[in-house]
């Protein structure tokens, strides 16, 4: 007979309450690889039709559409996710679902559209000719209906169905990509068609996604629940403005010092970096929140949490060291010589994508302790510094400086993110693993492209890429971030769970 000691007991109570997070990041994973090579297949589909002008305005609108969802859902959808957890149950998570179906349609035609055909009066003082008062009516519309699968996608992701997640993923990308290619390719309708290709995926996956949701909660509206979760998200108002200056004020600059022509380039690199970190940023964020929320209270809950977030980010740097050497060879098969420039940017983007997007998990204290008021302060000071790196740099040195800015706006949105959050909820994190990831990131750099200078062709892109990311990854096991033996343990225990 073996005998249980009071550790060994708390620890297989540790192990049985917690989410399965692996296995849902592994099949969250897969959704974002869906949406990956739909990525890339949309990069031909818009460069081959469009010149890099036009590509850039289509991502400029498209970025200006992702910061405007955060003011369209008022912070609902994290409102959302957090209240979710206050009461565990269907009558209490289907009013909330209804309702916050609802705000998302009243903030939208309410708050949204007058917003939106105030600011095309000035569209010509901003860069964006397109926004008429026609176009916000649909771009209201587009919000609207775009809030509304995320909002789907967070319904499934607290539920922990990533199956689910990862069919609705899949559908999209496919509607996406059909629609913007017929536009593009069979009708040659231009930059107005890549905009009507997107607006149509995001009704049909919306509306779907808006249906199945009232078809489980029904139509119960609780207005309580509503002013709750309008100020639970109010200050993700400015944060929203602050943020689009963030992410957008390297292509506002360019626009502004009639650097338009360079603005493709700056779209195509910062696609490139975005797309390949979604990859691993995706699917972590998917059960980051749930699986912090889920371990805190636990004893080993701080370092359970620093874990998976130092694992996230040895990840993150993998992925941006992978396309960072790859990307000269990406650019060549995948869009015509206009772009080739684009190639010498993407490292630079690249490491303001990763320090971008672990801000947003460094914020976990904030988000525990409810202190959301926090936030508009925190991106209000990085935006101010954006604009002022923008307005140095910019000029200068063209779309280089603007990039360069770009990310030393990241690099101080996630110190100033991580020194507040941290006073509030403190999770472990070992500097030596930290100094490891970096150190081997930048001798893996070093090496893939010495190889690459030294083998020309696709022969050394391949070599120098297979080369730089070998030795990121031995640093990683020497110093046991992570090891060669737990990623092979835990495909073998995927293995055995499918198969049970």
């Amino acid at each position: 007979m073996t005998s249980s000691t009071p550790e060994s007991a708390s620890s297989r109570s540790s192990t049985a309450t917690s989410p399965p997070t692996a296995r849902h990041a592994l099949i969250y994973g897969i959704g974002s690889l869906i949406a990956l090579v739909s990525g890339i297949v949309m990069l031909p589909v818009y460069t081959h039709a469009l010149e890099p002008a036009q590509y850039g305005v289509l991502d400029t609108v498209l970025r200006f559409v992702n910061v405007c969802m955060v003011v369209a859902f008022l912070g609902l959808r994290q409102g959302y996710l957090r209240f979710t957890f206050d009461k565990p149950t269907d009558d209490w998570r289907k009013p909330l679902t209804s309702t916050t179906i609802a705000g998302v349609f009243l903030v939208s035609g309410a708050i949204m559209f007058p917003l939106l055909v105030i600011a095309s009066l000035f569209a010509s003082h901003t860069g964006f000719a397109l926004l008429t008062p026609l176009n916000s009516a649909a771009l209201a519309v587009w919000l609207a209906f775009e809030a509304t699968y995320l909002l789907g996608l967070s319904f499934l992701q607290i539920r922990f169905r990533s199956r689910q997640f990862v069919i609705a993923q899949g559908a999209r990308a496919l509607c996406l990509v059909s629609l913007n290619f017929s536009f593009l390719h069979v009708f040659h309708l231009g930059l107005n068609g890549a905009l009507i290709g997107n607006i149509l995926a995001s009704l049909v996956s919306g509306g779907t996604a808006g249906l199945a949701l009232l078809r489980w909660s029904k139509l119960h509206l609780s207005m309580p629940v509503l002013r709750e979760l309008v100020t639970f998200g109010l200050p993700y108002i400015p944060t929203a403005v602050f943020t689009y200056i963030i992410t957008n004020a390297d292509r506002l600059a360019l626009i502004q010092f009639g650097i338009i022509s360079s603005l493709g380039l700056l779209s195509l690199a910062s696609k490139l970096g975005d797309m390949a970190l979604s990859l691993l940023s995706n699917p972590i964020e998917n059960v980051w929140v749930p699986f912090a929320f889920a371990v805190r209270d636990q004893s080993d809950g701080a370092r359970r949490i620093g874990v998976l977030f130092t694992r996230y980010l040895s990840f993150c740097v993998l992925v941006g060291l992978t396309v960072s050497l790859a990307a000269p060879i990406a650019i060549q098969l995948l869009t015509t010589s206009r772009y080739e420039a684009a190639g010498d940017l993407v490292p630079i983007v690249a490491i303001g994508c990763i320090f971008s997007n672990i801000a947003g998990l460094a914020d976990l204290g904030i988000l525990m302790a409810k202190r959301t008021k926090l936030k508009p302060f925190i991106t209000g000071f990085a935006a101010a510094a954006a604009v002022v790196m923008q307005v140095v740099l910019t000029p200068r040195f063209g779309v280089l400086g603007a990039v360069i800015a770009t990310t030393l706006t990241g690099i101080l949105l996630f110190g100033t993110t991580h020194w507040v959050a941290r006073r509030f909820y403190s999770f472990e994190l070992r500097p030596g693993h930290l100094m490891t990831i970096a150190l081997g990131a930048v001798g893996g750099f070093a090496l893939g492209r010495f190889l690459e200078w030294r083998i020309p062709g696709l022969a050394g892109g391949i070599l120098g890429t297979l080369a730089g990311l070998g030795l990121y990854s031995l640093s990683l096991q020497v110093a046991g971030v992570i090891t060669f033996k737990e990623v092979t343990g835990f495909g073998e225990q995927l293995l055995r769970r499918k198969r049970a």
